[in-house]
């Protein structure tokens, strides 16, 4: 639907002249760059309530959700320049109407005029100014669980004045030593409070120089839940995901089945017809597998479907391609 009002705009900007009502064309503009504004909101939202799983990694969700961040203040700042644009018309049209009324032998008084109206609309620019100064916006959408000021209230600089959330989307935020970190997965299934379900969506990979901690974050997969804004939780990781060592090297055929496989990132081929590790077959020549990738952990990738566990497979699939003649080397 977008895509049509652009090429309609397109389109009718062409047949405009100097005859034609341009103030009303750029309120229709506004109109229509509202719309978009609209969609770009919803879907930010959307992004923000959004977990990773087996088809799309945090990654992903993170640079859509700042991609999607740009476009917002990009259709801001177009309806600001066309708002301002008709403004300024608008004004100009005034000082035309005043000029066209005065005669020729009182040029000084038109001189005036415009220029009274020159500041007066400098004034309205500078009210509103200030008047969105005094606009505290929340950078997401939700609800105020906690709001401390009253009429009247001195607030400094970089003071908490209230709490805002979207409860029906809650994340976790744990702290956990670095030992533990190593045993913590993107993509771990845990437990809260012994019967809510999670699922792990971040782990850093640097330790907060404060606290001496790795900040963990836990998306909860139950927006029914009884966990309120604020609660201290427990959280319990699965058994199978408390493996010592979360990521394996598929080479070493030691993997357990019930652990996600993982292979060293240079080892995955990404074609347009999807991603392919490669293996030996008995002729010494390549042989392409198709995989479904997962999460990626550091320098390693998670493999969802298409191998078992025991395959021997090329470690540097780069320049790769299926069907050539390779030779092993016995360092």
């Amino acid at each position: 639907a977008i895509q049509i009002l652009l090429q309609k705009r397109s389109a009718h900007s062409e047949t405009l002249t100097t005859n034609s009502d341009v103030a009303s064309e750029l309120l229709v503009t506004i109109g229509e760059l509202q719309v978009i504004k609209g969609y770009l909101d919803d879907l930010f939202v959307a992004y923000g309530k959004a977990l990773p799983d087996g088809a799309v990694t945090e990654a992903t969700l993170q640079s859509g959700k700042a991609n999607v961040q740009i476009a917002r203040l990009a259709i801001n700042a177009s309806i600001a320049s066309v708002t301002l644009a008709r403004s300024t018309l608008l004004a100009s049209f005034t000082a035309q109407q005043i000029g066209g009324n005065t005669s020729s032998s009182v040029s000084g008084t038109l001189a005036s005029a415009d220029a009274q109206v020159k500041q007066a609309l400098g004034a309205y620019r500078a009210a509103q100014s200030r008047l969105e100064k005094t606009i505290i916006r929340s950078p997401i959408p939700g609800t105020i669980n906690s709001l401390s000021l009253h009429t009247g209230d001195y607030v400094g600089a970089f003071t908490q004045v209230a709490v805002i959330s979207n409860n029906r989307a809650l994340e976790i935020r744990s702290q956990v030593t670095e030992d533990d970190a190593k045993r913590i997965t993107v993509g771990a299934h845990v437990t809260i409070n012994q019967d809510i379900p999670g699922i792990v969506t971040q782990v850093p990979e640097a330790i907060d120089p404060t606290t001496k901690k790795i900040e963990v974050r836990v998306g909860l997969q139950d927006t029914n839940n009884r966990l309120v804004n604020g609660q201290s939780v427990r959280i319990t990781l699965s058994k199978k995901d408390t493996s010592s060592s979360p990521s394996k090297n598929l080479t070493n055929g030691k993997e357990p089945q019930n652990t996600p496989l993982s292979i060293p990132i240079s080892s995955l081929k990404l074609t347009p017809r999807g991603a392919y590790v490669f293996t030996r077959s008995a002729s010494s020549t390549l042989v392409a597998i198709s995989v479904k990738e997962g999460a990626i952990l550091g320098d390693m990738i998670q493999i969802i479907e298409g191998l078992r566990g025991d395959e021997i497979i090329v470690v540097d699939a780069r320049g790769l391609k299926e069907g050539m003649s390779v030779t092993v080397e016995n360092k």
